[in-house]
């Protein structure tokens, strides 16, 4: 259902309604729909499309060896608390982590992080990561007590060549 606070206008429900959420950039189209009192009520289809996010391919960070990044804050009174994150994928201009459920709320508080190592080789220039995207997540099928979050940050530096080939060919 969506609820409009102005009923100054018209709904045909004889046209297909296209409804966008925040989440992920979903999109799906709606054919039947009822326009009652403000509100659109109509039911949600089995599938619906996501643009992705991601502009370059990402790469996905297998191996026997775990990788991480270490994250600091950037503001006053977070920026000596380091954070080391399990590495997921890499892209040119963003980077997937898992974290636990308890740096959530860090990560929620702390938008706005400076990316200052990449399993263990220190960044000579760290380089501004934005969290844009946090979700629950639980791997297989077992529910753990220890549930993770999946994270996305969009980097607004260029992590060196070097680094980066090192990082996911190690």
């Amino acid at each position: 259902m969506i609820s409009f606070e102005n009923y100054n206008f018209e709904v045909d429900p004889d046209q297909t309604l296209f409804v966008k959420l925040e989440t992920n950039q979903t999109v799906f189209k709606v054919e039947k729909f009822t326009f009652v009192n403000g509100e659109i009520h109509f039911p949600i289809p089995q599938e619906v499309k996501t643009l992705e996010m991601r502009s370059k391919p990402r790469f996905l960070l297998t191996g026997k060896k775990e990788k991480t990044f270490s994250l600091r804050g950037v503001q006053s009174g977070s920026g000596n608390q380091l954070l080391k994150v399990k590495a997921v994928d890499i892209c040119e201009d963003g980077i997937g982590i898992l974290v636990s459920e308890m740096n959530r709320t860090y990560l929620r508080h702390n938008r706005i992080l400076w990316l200052t190592e990449l399993s263990g080789v220190e960044l000579k220039h760290p380089i501004l990561a934005e969290v844009v995207y946090l979700q629950s997540y639980q791997q297989g099928m077992k529910a753990s007590k220890f549930r993770e979050v999946r994270a996305g940050l969009k980097l607004s530096g260029i992590i060196p060549e070097v680094v980066y080939e090192q990082f996911c060919h190690a």
